[in-house]
């Protein structure tokens, strides 16, 4: 249930920030360009590291919710480097899988907040709030 919920919390980060990045663009009226999910999708791709490790994660759970955990094309597809035979069912995920998970969303995010404000496409405040989350909340 936590990698359902990670994924679900991933997809609701991309959304707002994807709209805090349209509002800051109007807000400052620099380069104001749409910014929609496919874009924001192709930037990750090219620009940040952190989202290679997301991409194994989100497969899965799209695989536990939409295909009883049943590996598919679409699967060995996306993660070619898979042992996962189409047809086959995934093992279960353990506790240190969902640790590990949490932890790369969390990266990614930090990563990607600072990237925008980097350049420009966030203000500066989204990084003074997130200093609030520097600290991992996995690890208390």
């Amino acid at each position: 249930m936590g990698l359902v919920n990670g994924a679900s919390a991933w997809d609701a980060f991309k959304k707002d920030i994807i709209r805090k990045v349209r509002e800051h663009d109007k807000r400052v009226k620099h380069n104001y360009r749409i910014f929609n999910e496919k874009q924001f999708d192709d930037w990750l791709k090219k620009e940040e590291r952190s989202y290679q490790n997301l991409l194994e994660p989100i497969a899965r759970r799209n695989l536990i919710v939409h295909n009883l955990g049943r590996v598919d094309e679409q699967y060995v597809k996306v993660i070619p480097a898979s042992q996962h035979q189409a047809g086959k069912r995934l093992p279960d995920v353990d506790l240190d899988y969902v640790k590990k998970t949490s932890e790369a969303f969390f990266s990614a995010a930090q990563e990607i907040v600072t990237s925008l404000v980097k350049n420009n496409r966030l203000g500066q405040e989204h990084l003074d709030t997130m200093g609030f989350f520097q600290r991992n909340p996995l690890q208390r």
